[in-house]
């Protein structure tokens, strides 16, 4: 119970000001509407405000889709202004209530959708990536096998020494599966698909990484050669360099 009475304590202020602002500006739409349209709104001047109230209330959900910091400094604020420009803003959501709710509304569905699309994208980046590599494995011959107990030449060691961060994940992810695409290790990693891109380039530079296009496959796979795949399998238990 002194959670709840905690939290009502909590949102009270920023409620009453969203109604009462959003009121305010429902009033004024209705007083600055003419007659005869006002007419057709149910309840008169009551349901302008009331529309109005509505529309004030979703003012935080615009804010957090605007990723704006106006609540965030509304609640921690020591003077006025911020709660001032919180009002303002009430006020012009309900003088706008329709046009307001109805862009919100789209606005909404647009980030929900864009959401689902990149969801969905990322799971066809996964799906393609396991087709691909198992489509090439079938014309992969042998099996690389690391010892990672003895010692690595001295060359290759050099090589993995002057690995940055961003190359050593990036070789490490690559080692996942015998074939990987830029948009896979990418994700992976969580980079930007041009950062992986650099990598990869700086990897076959040193001979650690190849490009392969299989026939039937309309794009570069990355694939990493048997000094790749020992370097790799060694960061991965954290074995000397």
């Amino acid at each position: 119970m002194t959670e709840i009475l905690e939290f009502l304590k909590a949102i009270l202020p920023l409620s009453l000001t969203m109604i009462i602002a959003g009121g305010f500006g429902g009033f004024a739409a209705f007083l600055t509407t003419a007659q005869p349209a006002a007419s057709q709104v149910r309840l008169g001047a009551f349901g302008f405000c009331l529309v109005g109230m509505i529309a004030a209330l979703t003012v935080p959900l615009f804010l957090s889709l605007l990723q704006s910091k106006l609540l965030d400094d509304v609640k921690n604020s020591q003077d006025s202004e911020a709660y001032l420009i919180f009002a303002g803003f009430c006020i012009l959501a309900g003088f706008t209530a329709k046009a307001f709710l109805s862009t919100l509304s789209d606005k909404v569905i647009h980030e929900l959708t864009n959401k689902m699309t990149d969801g969905e994208e990322r799971a066809q980046i996964q799906i393609q990536e396991l087709k691909d590599n198992l489509a090439y494995s079938r014309h992969l011959k042998g099996h690389v096998e690391t010892a990672a107990e003895h010692p690595l030449p001295p060359k290759l060691g050099q090589i993995g020494r002057s690995l940055t961060d961003l190359e050593k994940s990036v070789l490490q992810a690559a080692a996942n599966f015998t074939v990987r695409t830029i948009d896979g290790i990418a994700q992976d990693c969580g980079l930007q698909g041009n950062q992986v891109a650099a990598a990869v380039a700086k990897l076959v530079e040193r001979g650690l990484a190849s490009h392969v296009k299989p026939p039937g496959f309309g794009r570069r796979l990355v694939s990493l050669t048997e000094d790749g795949l020992e370097l790799a399998a060694r960061l991965a238990i954290g074995a000397a360099l």
